[in-house]
């Protein structure tokens, strides 16, 4: 696909920087639109970064490729809601895991493996 056919979805799309499931779109830069690599990353960490003990909240920013690739799983965190820019309470369980608490949905526990592809920024 050529650069000006590129140029042209984006504007037709509504200038996107990120994909529906709040991962950067790559190659906006080189077409002179979107943020620096890594810009908005700074203020985010993995579910497993975060502290064990007490509830935290967050908003979910990424569901990294490896969420992804679990049908069953990304099945369920979006029948809970859990999506890019909801408003989360995650708590650490025993053994690496995580809880995410949404009120009015299913919590969803994620096992440690899928809890590192889980990009939040605390609140």
């Amino acid at each position: 696909m050529s650069e000006d056919v590129e140029r042209r979805l984006v504007k037709v799309l509504n200038n996107p920087t990120t994909s529906p499931f709040g991962n950067p779109i790559p190659g906006l830069v080189e077409l002179g639109v979107g943020p620096e690599p890594g810009a908005d990353d700074a203020n985010l960490v993995r579910l497993t970064e975060l502290p064990a003990g007490s509830p935290v909240a967050v908003v979910v920013r990424q569901l990294t490729e490896h969420v992804q690739g679990d049908i069953d799983l990304i099945t369920r965190l979006k029948d809970a809601g859990v999506v890019p820019n909801a408003r989360v309470t995650v708590e650490t369980t025993p053994g690496g895991g995580v809880t995410i608490v949404i009120p009015g949905h299913e919590n969803v526990t994620l096992p440690h493996e899928m809890a590192h592809a889980v990009k939040v920024e605390k609140v």
